[in-house]
């Protein structure tokens, strides 16, 4: 990537990966994470709804993992993200938060499954 482009995520495994094997991204460039809070499906079709109806769309957190210097705030970058993404509500996180967020939220799901929980029980 050119210096002080900005790489745009969608949860933090990438991360997650690069750390665990000693590495980062490149210190001249930002990194920022886009997180729609919710499963590919349930985001595709609230996407689209909200194209549609005025006021439908789905959370998302933005997250910051570092920044180069840039040509204007990262705020206003984020919320264009967002509003192409028809986003009702933006959370604040860290990268690393939302891959260690998603993970557990698996593990928990599935060792609730495996109780035999049945899935309108679950809160995710």
């Amino acid at each position: 990537m050119k210096p002080n482009n900005i790489l745009g995520l969608s949860h933090g495994f990438l991360l997650g990966h690069l750390q665990s094997v000693g590495l980062d991204f490149p210190k001249n460039i930002s990194v920022v994470a886009v997180c729609p809070k919710g499963m590919g499906p349930s985001v595709r079709r609230l996407y689209v709804q909200g194209k549609d109806i005025n006021g439908a769309g789905i959370y998302a957190s933005f997250a910051v993992h570092q920044l180069a210097p840039l040509h204007e705030p990262i705020e206003s970058i984020v919320t264009e993200v967002f509003g192409m993404i028809l986003t009702l509500i933006i959370f604040r996180s860290l990268i690393r938060w939302q891959c260690y967020k998603y993970l557990c939220q698996q593990m928990l799901q599935n060792q609730l499954i495996e109780q035999q929980y049945e899935p309108l029980h679950m809160l995710f």
